[in-house]
């Protein structure tokens, strides 16, 4: 059996129905009329998105249209690839300086490593591997494994908390028929949680607008993902910050829902309607405070007050 995406043969997948695992991970697709990939080059950034996008309710919907996107999208960075392997390390980790198998010297033995990496080979997981461990961030235990180290679990700590950040990145449509939807709804229900609110439109900088992008997404607690109007640029932002591990809340007007690509249909989106708009921004208000807790700038009212002030 060979794999729609990687074409890689595997003797280990499993069928039941159109649902069907590989290295690239579980994922669906018609079996009559398939989606096609065009773009040979791009094989492996589908691959990674698939593994990126697993579900434990339902498998991966591989569609042409998100097939057309991702050949759209530019390649992932060496930094947001040495992420994913030090989080896949994490996530195999039960205990302090447990050791995890990163045999590149063997593709059957890791062969979801190529995938999980955005990687075209097992040398390039390799490349990876070896700065990490350069770098002190993993440590060699015996051939073939790997333990993070206490410099590596506090790196990724901080790509988390950002404990001293008070910032949530805004990734949305710049329409200007969607201001309002900031104006009247992101912004004020982040700021009455306590927290800042950042478009990158608002900043001032002289790099690159990705480079800002990828600044304000490091430097952010947590990022709003609004994708009224389906705009390519916010599903790419979203990628990034859920890359770094932050908390993404994803919001859409209701009537755009429909027109959302499946690969994030799965996550538990703040639906919201510019009939109310208030209603909406109560509930994003009350989404933030439960996921992320109160910001650093929340208005105290109340008993609390009076005591303070006392």
């Amino acid at each position: 059996m060979v794999c729609h995406v990687c074409l890689e043969p595997n003797t280990n997948y499993e069928q039941i129905e159109n649902f069907t695992r590989y290295r690239c991970g579980t994922y669906q697709l018609r079996i009559i009329n398939p989606p096609r990939i065009t773009n040979e080059s791009c094989r492996y950034i589908v691959s990674g998105h698939i593994r990126e996008n697993q579900s434990p309710h339902k498998p991966f919907e591989l569609t042409q249209a998100i097939i057309d996107r991702l050949e759209t999208m530019p390649k992932p960075t060496f930094e947001h690839n040495v992420i994913r392997l030090m989080r896949y390390i994490e996530f195999k980790t039960t205990y302090y300086g447990e050791p995890i198998e990163i045999d590149t010297r063997n593709f059957s033995s890791t062969p979801e490593l190529i995938a999980i990496c955005y990687a075209h080979t097992i040398n390039e997981v390799d490349f990876l591997r070896r700065y990490l461990y350069l770098e002190k961030l993993i440590s060699e235990e015996k051939g073939g494994f790997y333990a993070l180290t206490f410099k590596g679990f506090k790196y990724l700590e901080s790509l988390k908390n950002n404990i001293n950040s008070d910032l949530c990145f805004c990734a949305m449509c710049f329409d200007e028929d969607c201001k309002g939807i900031f104006d009247d709804l992101l912004e004020p229900a982040v700021r009455n949680a306590g927290w800042n609110i950042q478009r990158v439109d608002q900043t001032h900088y002289h790099e690159g607008v990705m480079d800002q992008i990828i600044t304000l997404i490091r430097e952010s607690k947590f990022v709003i993902a609004d994708l009224t109007k389906n705009k390519k640029g916010v599903y790419f932002e979203a990628g990034f910050a859920k890359g770094f591990g932050k908390e993404i809340i994803f919001t859409c007007k209701e009537e755009d829902m429909k027109e959302l690509h499946f690969d994030v249909r799965h996550y538990n989106f703040l639906v919201w309607s510019d009939k109310d708009l208030e209603k909406g921004k109560k509930e994003l208000k009350a989404r933030i405070t439960a996921t992320i807790g109160y910001g650093p700038h929340k208005k105290i009212d109340g008993p609390l007050k009076m005591a303070i002030n006392q």
